[in-house]
């Protein structure tokens, strides 16, 4: 798995959970305003720059993750933060390893299952993404400025393994929040 490394070694940890369809380069503001804070930027399984690192679902992507803040993180923790994807990568990690989070921020994450209108989006977006013409409309739904954050984001959908895609988007419609959430 891809990781981008920022700030100095005796900074406090932050990991970065990014969204669907875009990558750890969707956190770089948030770095650039955090210059004391060791922070992490992962590309989760065969997204971007880890597009050849296939998706082998949420507990797999939730040990990847453990081992990244286990190898990295003084103390084997760190502070987790997850928007969207992120963020139900995030609230997985946090109900099978509580013990590696010092703190967790999550947004863009629904509770219970995914509407049917917001199933139907996903599947509309998926078909689309892997089509250059596709994936910039996606970006301008997304709202995402015409500047470099929109070249990332078109370079990201290039990099992605569609089947990957796929597949992480069917495992999250299904249980986005864990069960096991509630006893932590």
């Amino acid at each position: 798995m891809h990781v981008e490394v920022y700030g100095p070694e005796d900074g406090e940890p932050i990991v970065f959970l990014h969204g669907s369809m875009v990558a750890g380069w969707m956190w770089l503001g948030q770095v650039q305003d955090l210059p004391a804070y060791r922070c992490f930027l992962p590309d989760l399984p065969g997204l971007g720059n880890s597009g050849d690192t296939p998706w082998k679902g949420l507990s797999n992507t939730c040990d990847l993750i453990t081992d990244l803040i286990l190898k990295n993180c003084p103390g084997g923790k760190a502070h987790l933060v997850g928007l969207s994807l992120g963020g139900i990568v995030a609230l997985h990690l946090a109900a099978k390893r509580p013990d590696v989070i010092k703190s967790l921020i999550v947004s863009g994450v629904p509770y219970g299952k995914f509407p049917i209108p917001l199933q139907l989006l996903n599947k509309i977006m998926l078909k689309l993404y892997g089509r250059p013409w596709g994936a910039r409309l996606i970006a301008n739904l997304f709202g995402i400025p015409h500047d470099e954050s929109m070249e990332a984001f078109l370079l990201t959908a290039t990099q992605t393994d569609l089947k990957s895609l796929e597949m992480l988007t069917r495992e999250v419609l299904q249980e986005p929040i864990p069960h096991a959430i509630d006893g932590i």
